[in-house]
């Protein structure tokens, strides 16, 4: 069995257990333990046998008592290690502990309407050259932008402190024909 966090005592090992579900059903566990240690072995097997949606199985280390959910350095314990999800016109790939738009309808909504937001002073004749995403997570809305705009189009940077998500949004760029239009780059926005 696994034990659960308790902070009070020192003796904890699971702190928290994150899901994550994309509109095509796939699931991702996230288990966020204090160390790296601990009975995983065979468990995403079981879990598998009874999530037939189950995709992955991630562990994410976070030894010290803090109130941060996830450290960032999450590693494959069964199956995959992200999943894909479309956002309108575009597919990222999203971990456990990554940022991705929970709520799909208020998302469409957004990825809808901030592309027009993000290239209207072209239509005024601004000299935009460039349109930054600030924070931009796996990139998925800097990607609409630039499937929106075209390849005629003014280029997009994202910008994202985690490396990872860069990485991961430098994948989705050259997947969808948008690298060179849209480059992702790791620094603090």
């Amino acid at each position: 069995p696994v034990e659960p966090d308790r902070a009070a005592t020192g003796r904890w090992l699971l702190r928290y257990l994150g899901v994550r579900a994309s509109a095509a059903g796939d699931t991702l566990i996230t288990l966020v333990a204090t160390a790296p240690d601990g009975p995983w072995s065979g468990l995403g097997e079981k879990l598998s046998a009874r999530l037939p949606g189950l995709r992955g199985l991630t562990l994410d280390v976070t030894p010290e008592p803090t109130n941060a959910i996830f450290a960032g350095a999450e590693r494959p314990l069964w199956g995959a290690a992200d999943l894909a999800e479309t956002y309108g016109p575009v597919t990222v790939r999203l971990t456990g502990a990554g940022f991705g738009q929970v709520n799909r309808d208020q998302a469409a909504a957004l990825y809808a309407a901030a592309p027009r937001a993000a290239l209207a002073p072209l239509a005024s004749g601004a000299p935009t050259t460039t349109v930054q995403d600030l924070f931009t997570g796996a990139g998925a809305l800097a990607l609409t932008v630039a499937r929106t705009a075209g390849p005629g189009g003014p280029a997009i940077l994202g910008i994202e402190r985690d490396a990872a998500a860069v990485e991961r949004g430098s994948a989705a760029a050259a997947a969808q024909g948008l690298e060179g239009h849209c480059t992702f780059v790791a620094g603090d926005a």
